[in-house]
């Protein structure tokens, strides 16, 4: 596991957000002979699928992860109705079926239909009919992705009292973040907005 990276977040509806997020990145183990691996990555992440099964089951999981650990803000309390990560590249689709063909430890080739550029989880599909974070208790949840590297994504929640709120993983100096394949990035003490938070910082 490498050390922690920390970087901020930017806001891109009603406002720009600066976020203080730690990056930290786990190398996945590649076999060490070719091989072909076929899986899907659903667009729909919700309940009842969940990412950890699919990882506990899979001794060679072929995805890029990301767990998000999410807090209210300044908010007492905010009730999540959906979380949507996305990618403005079409070339970077999130979801889809895939070839994942390993030709030698340290090279792969990858080839992807029916994508999307999106990930969603419905938190209203859960028993609470919503996830509930506070400052103090805050909520983890992992996404999977197609077996690529990444750059210019962003994030969307929707919940109250927030309304929805969209934040880019950027640098602060508005480099998009670069999420190499095949690592799970955690990307933890992610502050929501608060509702009237619409100015800008820089």
């Amino acid at each position: 596991m490498s050390a922690p990276i920390k970087w901020l977040l930017f806001g891109t509806i009603l406002f720009v957000a600066v976020i203080t997020v730690v990056l930290w990145m786990r190398t996945r183990t590649r076999p060490d002979t070719a091989g072909t691996l076929t899986g899907t990555v659903p667009a729909d992440q919700s309940f009842p699928f969940s990412a950890e099964t699919v990882l506990a089951e899979k001794d060679r999981p072929e995805y890029t992860v990301f767990e998000f650990e999410v807090n209210s803000g300044d908010n007492p309390q905010v009730d999540l109705t959906s979380f949507i990560l996305s990618s403005k590249e079409e070339q970077n689709a999130l979801a889809g079926d895939f070839t994942f063909q390993t030709a030698e430890a340290d090279s792969t080739m990858l080839s992807c239909e029916n994508t999307s550029q999106s990930v969603t989880i419905d938190f209203t599909k859960l028993p609470e009919g919503k996830l509930t974070v506070t400052k103090d208790k805050p909520a983890t949840f992992v996404v999977l992705a197609l077996p690529r590297a990444y750059s210019g994504l962003s994030v969307t929640f929707t919940g109250t009292p927030i309304g929805t709120r969209t934040l880019r993983l950027d640098y602060r100096d508005g480099v998009p973040i670069t999420f190499p394949a095949l690592k799970r990035h955690r990307i933890y003490g992610l502050s929501l907005p608060s509702e009237t938070n619409d100015h800008q910082t820089h």
